[in-house]
């Protein structure tokens, strides 16, 4: 089964992907992590694999060039990561469990509210227990039916992993 992360930050694109890399569950779950920097990346390998996605996790803004006719709806790149989402993924696969992780939330929210289902989360990016990485790792649990990762890969680091 595999992951599909798409966020155009290539330095917390890697650091992300090797986090979740690094949680045994995962790995033992089966679970491989596939990260993109475009949109464009992200979109083919989602038509080559879409049957085995379990889960999307995308940042929202980013670069829209590879939206086609639907770069309009972006709001200058602020959500190019839902207008892939809508077009690209939902239209064919609504159900598809997706989080959005980032720091535009609440414009989502106010643009296309329409987006956040029981399927999909939006994650603010920021520090505390429902945002960044803690927030990230909370949802993948509850998205994904793990308890305790974020425990588990505290106490990993915890005992020089």
């Amino acid at each position: 089964m595999k992951i599909l992360y798409l966020e155009d930050e290539s330095a917390l694109s890697e650091w992300t992907a090797n986090e979740l890399r690094a949680i045994a569950e995962l790995k033992e779950a089966g679970y491989e992590i596939n990260d993109f920097f475009r949109v464009d990346q992200a979109k083919e390998f989602y038509d080559d694999n879409q049957g085995d996605i379990a889960l999307i996790i995308t940042d929202l803004n980013m670069d829209d060039r590879w939206l086609g006719e639907h770069k309009a709806e972006s709001h200058g790149g602020f959500l190019t990561g839902a207008v892939w989402l809508q077009h690209f993924v939902f239209e064919n696969n609504p159900a598809t469990p997706t989080i959005i992780y980032s720091a535009y939330c609440d414009l989502l929210r106010k643009e296309k509210a329409y987006l956040i289902t029981d399927n999909v989360q939006c994650v603010e990016k920021g520090v505390g227990e429902d945002f960044g990485f803690e927030g990230l790792i909370k949802a993948i649990e509850k998205v994904l039916g793990f308890s305790d990762l974020l425990k588990k890969l505290q106490e990993m680091y915890l005992n020089g992993g």
